[in-house]
């Protein structure tokens, strides 16, 4: 008996149950059969779990898509658009990184698929699969559906000669419904490290997505106040010489805090001018207004709204101080360099 039983289960050796009394193995199948559905239950619960964090990468990477899409259309400022398009990235990218951990998940080649010997609970052991066949992309040929119909007819009856024979067996029996308990042991831990591999992408990976977005935030905070410092118009009071032919124009300069948006220009800055015009000519000057340069010679576009003397009248050997209200764009306001005359 102890030898029929040990080759029915495909083993070798003392299988446990040879010293135990028949109540014994019949408390101990109960046991088991209670602690199988038990077992199945759990995995089931842990199966449906891996589920739902699937669905929550699916999100992540529309959230991530979505965001996206509203950073690189609606925001100008980098201090905006970096941190929420780290953010956006990180999303697709962990989610993309849980479907590829969830896809290697799926019919994971398991340890005990080729050794276990559980053929009363799994197909695997209990079927000559070739004959047991299906195309993905059609219906089964004629010749098909009569291989399967054969094999059916035959396997089947191996299958009652085998049941029959074991099945009632109460220790061959029991030992296939303890083997199944352990397989379900190593399955479901299988499946638990599964929850922890997709646990674990996504906490790991919203953390360094929130840190990479704050440190992002940071940097471009830094980057825009830094641009705005370069553009922003001049607010101290600034000086500028320029001496030609003669003519010496000392300006100081400063904005006054009046603002404009002009059709031609964008916003344009208001600036209080005070210069000290010196001609050191032999003969007199007249110009109509001040003009602009940038440290380069280039024209700076300016307008002058008020002006005191006008128009500059400067003997030769003398000099005049003049005072002039004048807007210029608040962009190249910093640019500003010098005055001089408009001859």
């Amino acid at each position: 008996m102890d030898r029929e039983l040990n080759e029915s289960v495909g083993g070798s050796g003392a299988t446990g149950l040879e010293g135990l009394s028949d109540d014994h193995v019949k408390d101990l199948r109960q046991t088991l059969r209670h602690q199988i559905d038990h077992m199945a239950q759990r995995i089931e619960y842990t199966e449906s779990r891996l589920r739902a964090l699937a669905l929550v990468a699916a999100a992540l990477v529309a959230a991530g898509l979505a965001l996206l899409q509203v950073v690189l259309t609606q925001f100008e400022s980098l201090a905006a658009e970096a941190p929420l398009g780290i953010l956006a990235s990180s999303f697709v990218l962990i989610g993309l990184t849980m479907w590829y951990a969830y896809a290697l998940q799926t019919n994971y080649p398991y340890p005990f698929v080729k050794v276990a010997t559980t053929w009363k609970w799994f197909y695997h052991y209990a079927l000559k699969k070739e004959a047991f066949t299906a195309d993905w992309y059609r219906h089964p040929s004629k010749e098909s559906k009569k291989k399967g119909e054969q094999a059916y007819e035959s396997q089947w009856q191996e299958f009652r000669s085998r049941g029959v024979t074991d099945l009632t067996n109460l220790r061959i029996d029991t030992l296939q419904d303890l083997e199944q308990v352990f397989l379900l042991h190593v399955n479901e831990r299988y499946k638990n490290l599964f929850l922890t591999h997709l646990r674990q992408i996504l906490h790991r990976g919203i953390v360094a997505a929130v840190i990479l977005a704050l440190v992002g935030f940071v940097v471009a905070l830094a980057l825009d106040l830094t641009v705005l410092s370069d553009d922003a118009p001049m607010s101290s009071p600034a000086s500028g010489t320029h001496a030609a032919g003669g003519v010496v124009v000392e300006a100081s300069w400063r904005a006054t805090g009046d603002s404009r948006v002009s059709g031609v220009g964008g916003e344009e800055v208001r600036l209080l001018v005070n210069a000290k015009i010196e001609n050191r000519g032999e003969s007199a000057l007249s110009a109509a207004t001040l003009i602009a340069k940038d440290n380069v010679g280039m024209f700076l576009p300016i307008f002058v709204e008020s002006a005191t003397p006008q128009p500059l009248n400067i003997p030769a050997g003398s000099s005049v101080d003049a005072v002039a209200l004048v807007w210029i764009p608040a962009a190249v306001s910093r640019d500003l360099h010098h005055f001089e005359l408009d001859e």
